[in-house]
């Protein structure tokens, strides 16, 4: 930091609502201990959820969870397109805009693949988000509940499950 111009470090606020639970907070006060070694002081605003919504796509620094779509792209199209609503981050890159253009465009699974390694390069260069985690979903199911199966989104599909 000291040869960025940072001699005394940084100070940096990180506006947090909850809004998916408070591991929102947790995650942010993990974040401020990592980064008081670098020199990094992080002040964690912590807001009701109903507050921060209101300002979630303003502040400069916010803790928001983006919940799983059926493809990766649209979670990118909603949330990094150039110009777009959700953009919380107001990114705005045309390399990227046009990689995801051709990812999107692209049918085959595996091609897709392929083609969001460029999408996801360039999100990592540019340093758009910190991304601390992938959260992890249990589910716990008595063993006479037969057939059922866990969904990425969390939602419950019951229309195939039966009780032995």
């Amino acid at each position: 930091l000291a040869e960025a111009g940072h001699k005394d470090g940084i100070e940096i606020t990180i506006d947090v609502g909850n809004t998916d639970g408070p591991w929102h907070q947790t995650i942010c006060e993990v974040m401020r201990d990592q980064m008081k070694a670098a020199g990094i002081t992080l002040n964690i605003n912590v807001m009701p959820a109903s507050k921060y919504w209101e300002i979630w796509d303003k502040t400069p620094f916010g803790a928001t969870a983006w919940t799983h779509r059926p493809l990766g792209t649209m979670v990118l199209s909603l949330g990094y397109r150039t110009g777009v609503p959700w953009n919380e981050t107001h990114f705005a890159s045309a390399e990227f805009d046009a990689a995801l253009d051709d990812a999107e465009a692209t049918l085959d699974v595996e091609a897709r693949k392929a083609k969001m390694e460029k999408v996801e390069q360039i999100l990592q260069d540019a340093n758009v988000m910190v991304q601390p985690l992938y959260r992890p979903i249990y589910s716990i199911v008595a063993k006479r509940v037969n057939n059922i199966a866990l969904h990425p989104t969390n939602y419950h599909q019951f229309n195939k499950v039966w009780v032995s």
